[in-house]
């Protein structure tokens, strides 16, 4: 195994991590709805790539949750953003799923706000 495979082996266990741990903090922000903020965090660090988080977000049933908004932030709770500009963030689409491409400087966190958070009433 050459270096160049070593380091994508890396990048793809840190992402399932990353996938895994998104799952575990929902799982938690269902338990625990009354959080102060409303939202619920993961952070991990890569530096300087650019990154796919890509997963589907369930209940503790495995039903999918459509409508939760998953923002990658910077330590400072400003977005990164996407190669047009816009903030690094994607909706959850009916089947629970997203998808994110953004480069990461540092560390980072997924915010997941609920559906019932994103209405405006």
């Amino acid at each position: 195994m050459n270096r160049a495979d070593k380091v994508l082996l890396w990048i793809k266990l840190v992402l399932s991590l990353v996938q895994l741990v998104a799952a575990l903090a929902l799982i938690g922000l269902l338990l625990e709805p009354q959080l102060a903020d409303g939202i619920d965090r993961l952070e991990t660090a890569i530096h300087g790539r650019q990154i796919t988080l890509e997963s589907t977000l369930i209940d503790r049933q495995g039903n999918p949750i459509p409508g939760a908004t998953i923002t990658v932030i910077r330590d400072n709770g400003t977005p990164y953003r996407d190669d047009n500009g816009n903030p690094a963030r994607d909706v959850t689409d009916r089947n629970g799923g997203f998808k994110i491409k953004t480069t990461v400087k540092g560390s980072y966190r997924v915010e997941i706000v609920p559906p019932r958070q994103n209405q405006k009433e």
